[in-house]
């Protein structure tokens, strides 16, 4: 986006003049930069990369995790990119819901539906989000351990 990389410019111009919201700008500014980029998992929605895609359609992507943290690990993206669940609108919840049932319909399919299975969705740094393209985990094939452990 043009208008995204003239933005930092401005609003460092702005800040000369009111120093006290320089820690609010410079988040404005990181949420833009994570806003205009093309990330790695919209990259594999347009298939410019590779990857093990188990389902896609015009709404959602799934495809395996390439750093597996249980015998079954898929990640299962909105194709429209929504940097986080901070960013989410009204208008994306048929989408995010439409995320539940791929899940189920791949954990039937991958054989764990019986057993059960793990659904993660990070937000943020202190979440543990890596990938700033709103995306759910399907975990399963094992015992998955406790959800969070010692501080």
């Amino acid at each position: 986006m043009r208008w995204a990389s003239r933005i930092p410019k401005y609003i460092k111009s702005q800040q000369r003049f009111n120093p006290i919201n320089t820690k609010y700008t410079i988040e404005i500014i990181r949420q833009i930069k994570i806003m205009s980029e093309d990330t790695l998992f919209t990259k594999i929605v347009n298939r410019q990369i590779p990857a093990d895609i188990l389902f896609q359609d015009e709404r959602v992507t799934a495809f395996r995790d390439i750093n597996p943290q249980a015998p079954c690990h898929i990640l299962i993206v909105p194709n429209k990119p929504i940097p986080s669940v901070n960013q989410v609108r009204p208008e994306d919840e048929a989408v995010l819901g439409y995320l539940f049932i791929v899940a189920r319909n791949l954990a039937v399919q991958q054989g764990i539906s019986a057993a059960g299975y793990r659904l993660i969705i990070n937000c943020g740094d202190n979440g543990g989000q890596e990938v700033y393209h709103l995306h759910m985990h399907l975990l399963g094939g094992k015992r998955i351990g406790r959800m969070v452990t010692g501080s």
